[in-house]
């Protein structure tokens, strides 16, 4: 099969398109869904869901966010070596530190 679960693919992207629409109870009501199982199983975020969080600054939201990523994992990284070496931020993570 050239997609694995087409299925389940096909009905959680269309799940998805109607809840941009419709109340998710009338969704699930129409797909026989719970909305725990909607939530949990269907549901996906959509890049028209992040432009319209950003306001359509995409590339720069998009940058900003893998560079608050980034730096987190810095922060919260455990490195299983008896010796540590010193975390090294970068200009850009000291900036979003602040």
């Amino acid at each position: 099969m050239p997609w694995p679960k087409l299925f389940q693919n096909l009905r959680s992207t269309r799940e998805t398109e109607l809840v941009g629409g419709f109340p998710i109870h009338v969704v699930c009501k129409w797909t026989e869904n719970s909305q725990a199982v909607a939530r949990k199983y269907c549901l996906q975020t959509t890049g028209t869901h992040f432009e319209r969080a950003t306001g359509g600054r995409t590339n720069e939201a998009k940058e900003t966010l893998q560079n608050s990523v980034q730096c987190e994992a810095d922060l919260t990284r455990s490195d299983s070596r008896e010796t540590r070496l010193p975390l090294v931020f970068s200009e850009e993570c000291e900036e979003l530190r602040k």
